[in-house]
């Protein structure tokens, strides 16, 4: 696995030494790391589709029944 150096405030170095037992403190960040970039690139996603959304015409809702009722009539 690779390693990386990491710059932690005092005061949050000295709140991670007290919460986590040494041996899990790698793998606490590792988890809080993987957490932050997964929220980023939830984030990144919705702006897309919403980007994609404005872009895109609304269809009425009736249109909308009517065409599932035609579809599901030609089954």
């Amino acid at each position: 696995m690779p390693r990386i150096s990491v710059v932690l405030s005092e005061e949050t170095e000295r709140r991670l030494r007290r919460a986590v037992p040494r041996g899990r403190r790698s793998q606490v960040v590792e988890r809080a790391l993987a957490a932050y970039l997964a929220e980023q690139e939830r984030g990144e996603a919705f702006a897309r589709l919403r980007s994609l959304s404005a872009r895109t015409p609304e269809v009425p809702l009736a249109r909308i029944v009517a065409d599932l009722r035609k579809d599901r009539e030609g089954r």
